[in-house]
Order: C-alpha cells, then structure tokens, then sequence
C-alpha cells in the first residue's frame, strides 16, 4: 500500500481501481459530521463540501466546508448584523443589481452607499436631540417607526437604522383610526417616517403627533408648510457615503414587525440582528426549489411584512440575487415587469396566482422566464389550475411571523405532493395534536392543531404582551393552525382554528365551503363562517360573496347551487354579496370583521336568509 493510500485511508473509506494508463483512481468517501453546538444558531444537517487538492509532492488534501458553519464562523453570533451583511455583500458584489424599482436599479454598493447617507442623517438628529453624544454611543435604545410604501427608500431606511444602531419598525400602511392610535401610542417610538399619501389618515388617527420627536415626511408636496416638529425626509439624506462604523452586535435590537391581523389585533414580535442569518437558513431551503446566484426574484409582498424579510431580502443578499420590487400586486402588469426584469422566482402570499388565473388566457400564458414560484396559502386546485396554465413549478411552505415553525415542500406535484405545505427544515419540530394535546398518528382523518417550536436558541419575544418572553425550543407553540400528516411525513394545512364551524352537530373548516363556492364561473371569492342568532342557540352559517360581475347571479340561484351539491350541513342560511371583503395586507380575508359586522347588526339588513325566504314562500 502507497504512502498516498494509507494517507486517504486514514481521513475515510477508499476503494481503487487501476486505469489502462498505469495510474491508480481512487474513490474517496468522507462520513459527514453532524455538528450540534449550542452556541451557534443553526443546525448543520445539510451535506458538507469536500475540496481534494492534489500537490505536486503527490499529497492529498482534504477540506470540508458547510456553509452555514462557515457563515457563523464568518459572522460569529455575536457579531451579525444585517449592517455587517450588508456592507460585506456590498464589497463582494460592487456594481452587481440587487434591487429592481419601476425604471431604477439599484447596485449592491448602491444599496449600501444610499443607506450610509440615511444612517449618517439619522445620526446627526440623533445628536442633535441627546439621544446620541457626538462619536459616542446611544444613551437608550432609539425606535424608529415607518409607514411607507414599497419603494427602494424603504430598504434603504431600514438597513439605514440597522446601521445606526436603532430599532425599525415599519407598519402596516392599511391601518387606520383606533388601532393605529393604539399601536403607535404601545410602540412610543421617538420617529415616525409616514410617506405624504398616509399623513392626512394618520392626522384624523392621531391626536398628540407632539409625543414624536420629530415627524420626517416622505414624498412631501413642494408647498408643504413644516414646522419644527414635521420635517422632510431629505433632512435626513446626508452626504456622507462612508460606513458609519457604528458598532452593532447581534444581540442588538433590529426590527419589530407585526403579524397580519387575520383573526384580530396584530401582535408584535421583537427580532434581533442575529435574527438575519436566517436568511442563508432560509436559503439553504429554497435552493432546493430553484433559488440560485443571480436568480432574479419578483416580491409583490409588502415590505413591512416578515415574509418579505425572510423569504426575500435576506436569502438575496446571501445569495447574492436581485429583487425585483413591485409597488403592489398588479396582475395588469405583472407580466410586463416579469419580461422586462427577466424574473426567474416569483414569491407569493394569499391569493396572488389565483388573480392570475382570473384572467383571459393568452397564446403567450407559457412563454415567461419564471422557473419557480414559491410562497404560502393556496389551494389544491389553484396549485394543480396554475401549473397547467402557465407551466411553473409551484413550491408551497408554511410559517407564522413568530417563525416558531417553518415547512418547506420541496417535492411539489412532481413529487406527488401538490396541496402539501411539506416537511419541517432544519432546526423546527412540528407535529399534530387533539383537543388535549396528545400526538395524533398521520392520515387525512386525523387532523388536528399543528404545534411547532425550534431547536434554534433564539428567544421569541412579543413586544406589545406584556411578560411574554419564552424560548421556542423549551416548549411547543400553539398555532391556532389546523392540518395533518401523511404517511411520508408531509404535512398538509386545512385551516385555522378560528375557521372552524359548527353545525347540526358537524365540526368542518370554512374552507370546504369556500372552495366550492369559488369553483363556481360567478364568483371570485367569498367567506364562510359562523354566526348566531339571539333568539336561537344553534349556530348557523353565513356566507359572503363577490361576484366577478355584479348582477350576474342572484341569491336564491347560489343557494340552489350550494343546496343541490353540498351535505344539509354546509348548506349556509345566510348569504350577503358584496362589492369587496375585508383584507390584510397579504390579502388574507379578515373574517372576524365580518362577524363584528354581523354581531353589530350592521349587515343583517343586507343579508338574505334562507329560513324567512321559505317561510315567505309558504305563505
């Protein structure tokens, strides 16, 4: 045996095999360590890299690398920022695109030179109030809100107060009245960044603006009278292009986003700088649908929501790939801007592909540069309808804002498992429970509350409920999301908690209904859910429609419909059209709105009940 040999046989197993040439071929096979450290974020279950180099003395050596661990050991824990990333990328990639905006493209270097100078001004007023000693460190930790719209200033703010060492906090810009006055008096924040088309809601919102520091107005008229309260955003838009060197450690606060408020008031949720590594996490996951260096992702979904931090902006900056930003979801220009950018990944939310779908077919409904989409919340049929129209392999996936728990399908239908929100990734553990919490087996007749936590040592902590502080790993999280498991693992997602209806003695998740009702040419959404009388005890089912064209359908005809072809249960007695339903801003119904309405007695006058129709008729 050859000194070479023993050498190879020392590291991991090797066969050989001689060669016509005279040479000997070896293969080499490296078992792959696992490595669970607890101090580090991640886990490391993914394949390491094995890089052999041959030298010229005809020795073998051998490095193994994985990403990730390598990413920590770049980083350290400690040390992760999304300023570090930022500035690092910034280096790495220089004049590379990484943000697409209507006419604009913005660099890498861009990026991070537009958010130096937004830092910079940040500092500077920040000094100029006391809240910062000039080249020294913050006094308190400083909370920067913002309600502004898709548009590059928002990065670049956000990445900006990372930079400065502040905490951004950006709101939903579809709140209004109450709940806006509430949020904003629960965050105390010291500024507010409202762009000028939400100042006048914000104004009839809120009635002490003096509890700001200071008010910076985007997009402000030219004639706009500021005070020395209200200021414009260019104030803070310095000169200055050179990293501010601020010193941000991971543990450092980074962002408080806001869950949807599908079911009621939206919760906040604290998340620190170390919180960005998730991103190369995140990544690992999508590569394996289709996210690669230089993929071009097309990202309809509001910035301010965490979906867009985590399945976009950060996996683009570890990987390197270009965004390209919409305003909104405008399925009139979607198309145009997937050409124009040459898209390769859409992410998605709600019912995004189904607005697709709703539109006339074309000749050139497959002629795209799409190859993947990927995103949360769509049904069977809309998964099976899109990817026979328009031939894109779809991805689905499953999370909350809390991020306790997050699946990935990486099989799709080609695996056989379209309608499935996949498997668990690395670092989560979900399973399926009863009423009393005990583990239920897989199968379709089984579902139950999907429970998640994470191995991840990173501590889940709400900001606006006071004393909630826990540790996902320590203990399982209810959702309020109900699914089940098939035999091969995957888990399926039927619906949330709050969805469920009673009635003649059946337990059935709206969506039954729903889905039905949709299939229907008429109709383009609609919502069920359960409602009760006050002279009677039993709960009855309501269900609001729009149609696509008003006029189209009657009532007593869609109660035919629904009569003839679901079970008596599901047979709604109420029925109210709309012209559109309540939404958050990732275009999730807000059912519980609906049922405010109705236990307000706002709606009854419009609602059409099967019960007195009946009754009508008999007379």
């Amino acid at each position: 045996m050859s000194k070479t040999e023993k050498r190879i046989r020392a590291i991991g197993k090797i066969s050989t095999k001689s060669s016509k040439s005279g040479y000997d071929s070896y293969w080499l096979y490296l078992p792959s360590k696992l490595i669970n450290n607890r101090e580090l974020p991640f886990p490391f279950h993914d394949k390491e890299k094995v890089d052999i180099e041959l030298t010229e003395e005809g020795k073998i050596i051998v490095s193994k690398h994985n990403t990730l661990r390598d990413l920590i050991n770049e980083y350290g824990l400690e040390n992760a920022s999304l300023a570090k990333v930022l500035e690092n990328k910034a280096i790495e990639n220089k004049k590379r695109p990484f943000l697409y905006f209507k006419e604009d493209m913005y660099s890498f270097q861009d990026t991070n030179l537009k958010s130096n100078r937004i830092a910079h001004g940040i500092i500077k007023l920040l000094e100029s109030i006391g809240l910062r000693k000039v080249n020294q460190k913050l006094t308190r930790t400083v909370k920067i809100c913002a309600m502004l719209p898709n548009c590059p200033n928002f990065i670049f703010t956000w990445f900006a107060t990372s930079k400065s060492r502040c905490t951004f906090i950006p709101l939903d810009i579809n709140l209004k009245g109450d709940l806006l006055t509430e949020m904003l008096n629960e965050l105390e924040a010291d500024f507010f960044i409202i762009d000028y088309k939400f100042f006048n809601t914000f104004k009839q919102s809120y009635k002490n603006p003096s509890l700001f520091k200071k008010i910076i107005l985007h997009n402000s008229p030219k004639d706009f009278k500021f005070d020395s309260n209200i200021i414009p955003f260019e104030e803070i838009e310095s000169n200055i292009e050179e990293n501010p060197g601020i010193e941000v450690k991971g543990r450092h606060e980074m962002e408080i986003l806001y869950t949807s408020g599908t079911t009621g008031k939206p919760k906040g949720l604290l998340f620190r700088n170390y919180y960005v590594l998730t991103g190369s996490n995140m990544g690992k996951e999508m590569e394996k649908v289709g996210l690669k260096e230089k993929s071009i992702i097309y990202c309809p979904l509001p910035l301010f929501h965490a979906l867009a931090h985590l399945l976009v902006i950060f996996p683009a900056l570890f990987y390197n790939a270009s965004v390209v930003l919409a305003e909104k979801f405008d399925v009139l220009t979607f198309w145009e801007e997937v050409e124009r950018y040459n898209v390769t990944g859409v992410i998605y939310f709600g019912n995004l592909l189904q607005q697709l779908i709703n539109q006339p077919p074309t000749r050139n409904d497959r002629q795209h540069p799409i190859e993947w989409a990927f995103g949360f919340g769509i049904s069977k049929d809309t998964w099976e309808s899109f990817e026979n129209r328009f031939a894109i392999p779809i991805y689905e996936g499953w999370t909350l804002t809390e991020a306790v728990g997050i699946t990935v399908n990486k099989a799709g239908s080609k695996g056989g498992k379209n309608g499935s929100v996949g498997k668990p990734v690395s670092g989560y553990d979900i399973k399926i429970v009863d009423e009393l919490g005990n583990k239920l087996p897989p199968g379709i007749n089984n579902i139950g509350e999907i429970v998640a936590r994470s191995t991840i040592p990173i501590p889940l902590e709400y900001y606006n409920i006071k004393g909630v502080k826990t540790t996902p790993q320590e203990s399982w999280f209810n959702t309020g999301d109900y699914g089940y498991r098939d035999q091969d693992g995957f888990y399926y997602y039927v619906g949330r908690k709050s969805d469920l209806i009673h009635s003649q003695g059946e337990r059935f998740f709206a969506s039954e209904i729903e889905h039905f009702v949709n299939s229907h040419p008429y109709i383009l959404e609609s919502a069920a859910f359960g409602v009760t009388n006050s002279k009677e005890l039993d709960e009855e089912i309501k269900l609001c429609v729009v149609l696509k064209k008003a006029g189209s359908l009657n009532v007593e005809e869609l109660y035919d419909y629904i009569n003839m072809n679901l079970a008596s249960f599901m047979v709604p007695r109420y029925i109210e059209f709309k012209e559109e339903l309540p939404k958050t801003s990732t275009n999730f119904i807000q059912k519980f709105l609906l049922k405010k309405e109705w236990k307000d007695r706002i709606s009854q006058a419009n609602t059409w009940d099967a019960r007195k129709n009946l009754l009508k008729k008999m007379k």
